[in-house]
């Protein structure tokens, strides 16, 4: 059922180049020609909101799929979660023109709160291949702060258009460092007192 799940995916994905999501998944459904379109309402009962969230759920299995673990924990933790941030938004089936059009699917009113799980999802993830083995307070500190900077990361990368995205890898680097600057006078507030 996967591949004939991304089957429908991919060829909603083609038509996502010219519409939005409700769009492209009204023709899918819609072309006769296609051979999985019996298949779209059993595999998406909720249609264009759960293909939208196979869409991410499939991103985020493609990023385990590129990931090289050892070889990423051979890098410092800021670099691990640099490369992944970085690896993920360089996936073929992530472009600009579709996360930008997911993300204003995901900011209707009716779909915030699936955004926000997918985002504490996509942040989890990333620390759980980073080997993150908090178990205390800072396990939540963590992915909220991952969510923030992949957010802002992920905003700034739709409408950069510098070679190889070196604007965003740069913003990406700049928003770690701030973060990592912050946490270095918390502790030294906390150590005092």
């Amino acid at each position: 059922m996967i591949e004939i799940k991304d089957k429908i995916l991919f060829k909603c994905l083609e038509y996502l180049n010219e519409n939005n999501w409700q769009a492209s998944y009204n023709k899918v459904i819609s072309d006769k020609n296609f051979e999985y379109q019996e298949y779209c309402e059993l595999l998406f009962p909720n249609q264009t909101h759960d293909i939208v969230l196979y869409y991410l759920d499939k991103i985020n299995l493609d990023l385990e799929k590129e990931i090289d673990s050892e070889e990423l924990l051979k890098l410092k933790v800021r670099e691990r979660i640099i490369h992944l941030i970085q690896t993920k938004l360089n996936l073929e089936i992530v472009t600009q023109n579709y996360i930008q059009k997911t993300i204003s699917y995901l900011m209707m009113p009716n779909h915030i709160k699936d955004a926000l799980e997918v985002l504490s999802e996509s942040s989890n993830q990333m620390w759980i291949l980073a080997d993150d083995k908090s178990n205390d307070f800072s396990f939540y500190t963590k992915r909220f702060s991952l969510s923030v900077i992949y957010t802002k990361t992920l905003l700034y990368w739709i409408y950069d258009k510098s070679n190889n995205y070196n604007n965003s890898w740069n913003f990406l680097d700049k928003q770690i460092s701030m973060l990592l600057g912050f946490g270095k006078i918390i502790n030294k507030i906390t150590k005092k007192y």
